[in-house]
């Protein structure tokens, strides 16, 4: 850890002088995978530290000697919540999100590593590239090439929630994630053998005038925690109206004020106009003549509208 924390022309050769040695004493497997014990870096291996520094020829040597290749780094140093930076907390995960396509290939080829794997939210590798996505980034197109190109090797991932049970398109809505949850709205593949990972399928086009259909599971309020419930009712999420102008959530919007929306919204209208006159002419009745009995206290008088809007809407 000390020589990989102090990256120089020699590093290289020390890792190896030291590997060596613990391997002849019978020390390898203890020594490579010891762990940070300390609060801010727990769990943090030297192949963390690799990765890191980008030094790809010692995160092979690593792997090869027998590196843990599903260890957790969940110090709060790791945490989301603290100053510190969240790129998951496995080895793959890290790689993803810093941009190194080699590492993940090699980690990915390894019949080791455990690509599913969760992290102390529940986050598997495609919810960590989500989360370091920022609108507007020019790093954003290498982070949706790398989320495609694991969705591509496994193809389960998009589905599994994490310990919100958020799946990483749901968890792009709610931090406000526009170009990587535009991505994943609009992903479509023509191959046979990843068509099932299109979530827009063009029916047919004429020119430059298309018809297509898209996939609304996670996407319409039918679904738990779904996109559009979400974008709609918190608004602190950033870019909030940019995604509600993406398809399909902006046509899925204006179908439902079409067809059952503006009619709920004109019902409660006039019930609630009706409320508010009905309760200035009592108000103004009882302050004219304290002596005038009013059959129907106002409590009363609005549980039974609200009744009478329950019923209607």
């Amino acid at each position: 850890m000390k020589a990989l924390m102090s990256i120089n022309g020699k590093t290289e050769e020390i890792v190896h002088i030291l590997l060596s040695f613990t391997e002849e004493h019978g020390l390898l497997d203890k020594f490579i995978n010891a762990k940070y014990t300390a609060e801010d870096y727990k769990g943090e291996t030297a192949l963390h530290i690799a990765i890191e520094r980008r030094q790809n020829k010692i995160v092979k040597y690593l792997i090869d000697k027998g590196a843990d290749v599903n260890v957790r780094a969940h110090g709060l140093f790791f945490k989301r919540k603290t100053d510190g930076f969240y790129f998951g907390e496995t080895p793959l995960a890290l790689a993803a999100c810093t941009n190194q396509p080699d590492i993940v290939t090699l980690l990915m080829d390894n019949s080791k590593t455990t690509i599913d794997i969760q992290d102390s939210y529940g986050n598997n590798i495609l919810h960590a590239l989500v989360t370091v996505t920022e609108n507007g980034k020019p790093h954003n197109p290498f982070m949706i090439a790398m989320y495609e190109k694991i969705l591509r090797s496994y193809k389960d991932l998009e589905t599994v929630g994490n310990k919100e049970n958020l799946t990483p398109m749901q968890l792009a809505a709610k931090e406000g994630k526009l170009e990587i949850l535009k991505y994943i709205l609009n992903r479509e593949m023509k191959d046979d053998e990843n068509k099932t990972l299109s979530r827009k399928i063009t029916d047919w086009s004429y020119g430059p005038v298309s018809s297509s259909l898209y996939d609304l599971k996670g996407v319409d309020t039918e679904s738990p925690n779904s996109i559009l419930e979400t974008l709609v009712h918190n608004t602190r999420i950033k870019d909030r109206h940019e995604m509600l102008r993406l398809e399909p959530l902006d046509s899925l919007l204006r179908m439902k004020w079409n067809k059952f929306a503006r009619h709920m919204f004109l019902l409660s209208f006039l019930f609630f106009f009706a409320f508010n006159i009905i309760f200035t002419l009592m108000f103004y009745r009882q302050r004219k003549d304290d002596k005038v009995h009013c059959p129907l206290s106002i409590n009363q008088l609005y549980i039974t509208f609200s009744r009478i809007q329950e019923i209607y809407l």
